[in-house]
């Protein structure tokens, strides 16, 4: 055993035998199985107030403070540094990863001024490729260039793209490779045209809108000559012209041999009685008239409408829009049945018969209820018209109930014109058309097919116009 160690033990079992008498027994066993070291002193135990640190005294030197820069100071502009460094890596991968960069180099591949001077198998001229420039495809700015190699010859490929607005595309600026002896060849072919055009895509791409579907499309202006602009495609070249439902007939049709029905529309005096201008109303109309009605029926101001403006009272008064000043006929000039030609569509507009008060079965086509099996007086009844609480307990707008049918202006498209008597102001129309018999009905040129090559004038007039054609 250690002579330090020993030692302790001794001291430590004296004191228990002066303060333990009961415990001699044990103690004296473990003296004799101790081996004390020969000529060897003790030390004393050191005193209370006689060490350093025994005691707190007021005037005792406080430790020096280490500061922080001596400690975070040597190491800061090495983690700095590697920061940066890393950052730019992250930056520089993510910008030699993106499909730009991809495109281009692929692009490069392909061109044959490319491969003139670089030859095949181009690629980054470096194992780690560095892009520089800037690559903003949010904002629209694409500003690149990096080194490339080949079979041939190294070179430095430069490529620019901007984007003129937020829904706009991408239009490629330069693209151009500068060899090794400082030539600047440029790669953009006037006759390939942007071989980038559908590639480079903005990531700040807008939401689905319902009114304004795909990319590069202008935004709608909120204004009359906008809205004008925007209905121009289906407004018609020239005005319409009024007629009265004469009744149903049958024709044969002479190619065929079918027996075919066929609607007879008379026209009564139809006559121009005004014009609308885009100056002074906002937009191009021409009022027509037809019938004639006495002047002690008519309304003073209608009545002073007419006089003014050098016409006969008439029965019915009917406005037709058309698309531009071309299209209005000069005011007191007679529309006759020759307005319109053998073998065109029109649209055919007149108010619907009345059929009074009608239930949901017969206004609405609802099923109706069970014939038997426990349905009492309620066959024909629409059952319920909406829900309790969950729908607000209330009958939503729109629901479908009985009420009055009929009697409600309905337009009847794509209509052929099978036959034209200008003598007796006849036009024959194939099938039926909307309206009772002595209804009025209105005609006009079929939107939704191609405007017919008819002339400006009218065929009471003999000077004839520019015909007007379909438009693209």
């Amino acid at each position: 055993m250690p002579p330090q160690k020993a030692s302790s033990l001794l001291c430590k079992w004296q004191s228990l035998i002066l303060c333990q008498p009961h415990c001699l027994r044990q103690q004296s066993s473990l003296l004799k199985h101790a081996r004390l070291p020969t000529h060897r002193t003790l030390i004393a135990a050191p005193q209370p107030n006689s060490g350093p640190l025994m005691s707190r005294r007021s005037d005792r030197a406080l430790p020096a403070i280490i500061s922080p820069w001596r400690v975070w100071g040597p190491s800061l502009p090495i983690f700095v540094i590697i920061l940066t460094v890393s950052a730019l890596c992250i930056f520089n991968y993510q910008k030699s990863s993106s499909s730009v960069v991809a495109a281009t180099l692929y692009a490069l591949r392909t061109s044959e001024v490319g491969r003139r001077e670089l030859g095949d198998e181009i690629y980054f001229r470096d194992m780690w490729p560095w892009i520089w420039g800037e690559m903003n495809q949010l904002h629209g700015r694409v500003d690149i260039h990096f080194g490339v190699k080949g079979t041939k010859g190294r070179g430095v490929m430069r490529f620019k793209s901007e984007r003129r607005g937020r829904m706009g595309k991408f239009e490629t600026k330069e693209w151009s490779l500068e060899t090794e002896d400082g030539r600047k060849l440029q790669l953009l072919d006037e006759g390939r045209g942007d071989p980038f055009k559908n590639t480079i895509k903005s990531i700040s791409t807008p939401q689905y809108n319902r009114f304004n579907k795909g990319q590069g499309l202008p935004r709608l202006r909120a204004s009359s000559e906008a809205a004008l602009e925007r209905k121009a495609y289906t407004t018609p070249l020239r005005t319409g012209a009024l007629g009265t439902k004469k009744g149903m007939s049958a024709v044969y049709d002479t190619d065929t041999g079918r027996r075919q029905a066929v609607t007879i529309v008379q026209m009564d005096r139809v006559q121009v009685v005004a014009h609308k201008t885009r100056d002074k109303n906002g937009y191009y109309a021409v009022q027509v008239g037809s019938g004639w009605k006495h002047p002690s029926n008519v309304t003073r101001p209608l009545l002073g409408h007419y006089a003014e403006n050098g016409v006969s009272p008439k029965r019915h008064l009917v406005e037709f829009k058309v698309r531009d000043e071309k299209g209005l006929l000069g005011i007191g000039e007679m529309v006759g049945a020759g307005w319109f030609q053998e073998g065109q569509f029109v649209d055919a507009r007149a108010n619907s018969r009345g059929m009074g008060f009608a239930g949901g079965m017969k206004r609405w086509g609802f099923k109706g209820q069970g014939a038997s099996h426990g349905v009492s007086l309620t066959h024909r009844a629409m059952g319920s018209s909406g829900q309790s609480q969950g729908g607000g307990s209330r009958v939503l707008p729109g629901k479908k109930m009985p009420g009055r049918m009929g009697g409600h202006q309905v337009t009847t498209q794509n209509v052929k014109v099978v036959k034209v008597d200008d003598e007796k102001g006849i036009v024959v129309l194939y099938g039926c058309i909307p309206g009772p018999e002595g209804c009025l009905v209105k005609l006009s040129d079929a939107i939704k097919k191609p405007w017919p090559e008819t002339p400006t004038m009218t065929s009471g007039v003999q000077a004839a116009g520019e015909p007007l054609r379909a438009t693209t």
